[in-house]
């Protein structure tokens, strides 16, 4: 039906003034009003509602699109960032907090990925909610009322060492989106220690998740992994991760994969990533790590992280996603290390019946195999990998 739009926007600014009133508007946009439409003035609706700060308003505006993100979006949320930031313990602060948060989102977009310490708060807990070898992981309240992961460096490492990690990793983490990557929203400084913060991944890691639902799809959480991955690799220059396992693997509250972690990831150059120091390139651990990161070269140098070697991890990986346990479970770390310099790269292929129910069958085995070889240059691609894959 045809819109008087100069009416529109007259009832749109009129309801304003009632909560019940914005049932009207969602009536007329499911009569087809078009809120990009303008009025005689050229104004839209669109237009109109991202100039005020009501939240049902732009709600309503706003619920239709797939994609909402665009150059005004991204305006508003830089505006309301902006006086929250002002006035962050007025009376009106807390609505434009909840306004800036739905459109975060409703978009995954933030204006800044330098945070303030009033946009984001450590949760009441006492201890972090995970650790790994270089950092802990603690759970945070961000926008008021968003659960997000708070990484940062375990207290004992010295100051400078802590900032040079966390900036490392930081650097390399906000250039990369793609929708199996875990998002990197942005940093903060609370008590003088710099967290990096993501959103919280409500179903833990890939090995809590599997051995929590046993019936899972694996081979579909494989394939996501190995479509981050290969984002990864197509990079200019390519990007390795160097850390791929089922704990660096997330899973959303809706089951979405991400790849997490890029503590040890570095930009390829000649195929290899160029790490800073020994530490860092001699970092990793040996269930997952490919025989020439182990090995002593001619000159010296530590040998560095590869594609190659990412994929070398990435059979590992499948190990663990199809068995629930560690890549070499009987063996302590120092008798794999062992294991791998007398050439045992893969420990007994697991043939209990419940593991081949979960599809490890001849063809998975054999892409773990190719994915394992010990000359580097006969390992799968990345894009060998997804195909392989497909055919399960």
């Amino acid at each position: 039906m045809p819109f008087d739009y100069d009416f529109v926007i007259v009832l749109a600014a009129e309801i304003m003034r009632h909560r019940d009133g914005v049932d009207l508007i969602d009536i007329m946009l499911d009569m087809g009003c078009d809120t990009s439409r303008p009025n005689r003035a050229g104004v839209t609706l669109r237009q109109f509602a991202l100039s005020t700060n009501s939240l049902p308003l732009i709600r309503t505006v706003l619920k239709r699109e797939r994609d909402p993100l665009d150059s005004s979006i991204r305006e508003k949320m830089s505006q309301l960032r902006e006086q929250y930031l002002a006035l962050p313990l007025s009376p009106g602060a807390t609505e434009l907090l909840e306004l800036l948060s739905h459109l975060y989102s409703l978009t995954g977009h933030y204006p800044s990925i330098v945070l303030d310490r009033h946009e984001i708060s450590l949760a009441p807990r006492g201890a972090p909610a995970g650790e790994g070898g270089f950092g802990e992981c603690w759970e945070g309240i961000f926008l008021g009322n968003r659960y997000v992961a708070m990484k940062c460096t375990h207290g004992f490492v010295l100051p400078e060492t802590a900032m040079r990690r966390t900036l490392r990793e930081m650097e390399m983490w906000k250039t990369l989106h793609h929708p199996n990557i875990l998002p990197f929203i942005g940093s903060v400084t609370l008590d003088s220690k710099l967290y990096l913060v993501s959103p919280w991944m409500s179903n833990g890691n890939a090995a809590e998740y599997i051995n929590r639902h046993p019936d899972v799809n694996r081979v579909a959480i494989l394939l996501q992994v190995a479509r981050g991955l290969r984002y990864l690799h197509a990079r200019t220059p390519p990007v390795v991760h160097g850390d791929i396992k089922a704990a660096n693997v997330l899973i959303s509250q809706n089951g979405g994969v991400r790849i997490a972690d890029f503590g040890l990831s570095r930009w390829a150059i000649n195929g290899s990533s160029n790490g800073n120091s020994d530490t860092w390139r001699s970092a990793g651990n040996p269930r997952w790590q490919a025989p020439e990161l182990l090995e002593d070269s001619d000159d010296g140098e530590i040998p560095r992280r590869t594609t190659e070697s990412d994929i070398f991890a990435f059979g590992r990986f499948m190990i663990e996603i199809y068995t629930g346990e560690l890549p070499f479970p009987y063996l302590s770390d120092l008798r794999v290390i062992v294991t791998l310099v007398k050439g045992t790269l893969l420990p007994d292929r697991p043939m209990e019946p419940e593991v081949v129910s979960r599809g490890l069958n001849d063809n998975a085995w054999l892409i773990i195999m190719d994915c394992c070889r010990e000359e580097p240059f006969r390992r799968l691609t990345v894009q060998e990998l997804i195909l392989r894959l497909k055919s399960l």
